[in-house]
């Protein structure tokens, strides 16, 4: 997905409150650090046999807010982006999309800053207040700035501001 897009998505959105948004897709959010005792990821969304989707953390609640609220970004972002070709994963690695994965970093900055009163523009900041790692940051930063489509409509949205 275009950079454009998906911070067209991320403008669009009926809330800037994660859980909100996530509450009104019907998704459900359990803080399970059990299930994480094989794996390093953080996260994961998965939607079982009957179409019940649920987001599982890696950490108990109020453990890592920060970080909490990036992931619950990204993952909302595979289902804004990716709609209904979006397919969420097992713990299976196989399934695992390195353009998804951009897409959904992406989104999540985005609405991160979206969400902010005082948006920073800072990589650094980013990464410090939200607990991600900062090439993390960085990678979506660099996808951003060489997106022509995407600094041309930030350089006029700015110019009718």
């Amino acid at each position: 997905m275009d950079v454009l897009d998906i911070y067209l998505c991320v403008k669009h959105l009926e809330s800037k409150d994660i859980y909100l948004l996530l509450e009104s897709r019907g998704v459900n959010i359990f803080h399970t650090p059990e299930l994480f005792k094989h794996t390093k990821t953080k996260g994961r969304i998965i939607t079982d046999i009957f179409g019940n989707t649920s987001i599982f953390l890696r950490f108990k609640d109020g453990e890592e807010p920060y970080l909490e609220n990036f992931i619950l970004w990204h993952e909302l972002g595979h289902l804004e982006t990716e709609g209904i070709n979006y397919r969420p994963r097992s713990f299976n690695l196989e399934t695992f999309s390195e353009d998804s994965e951009s897409d959904s970093n992406v989104f999540a900055i985005f609405g991160i800053l979206n969400s902010r009163s005082t948006p920073s523009s800072s990589p650094v900041d980013i990464a410090v207040k939200n607990g991600v790692p900062l090439s993390l940051v960085m990678d979506c930063f660099r996808r951003v700035r060489q997106d022509d489509e995407f600094m041309g409509y930030i350089y006029r949205e700015d110019a009718t501001h």
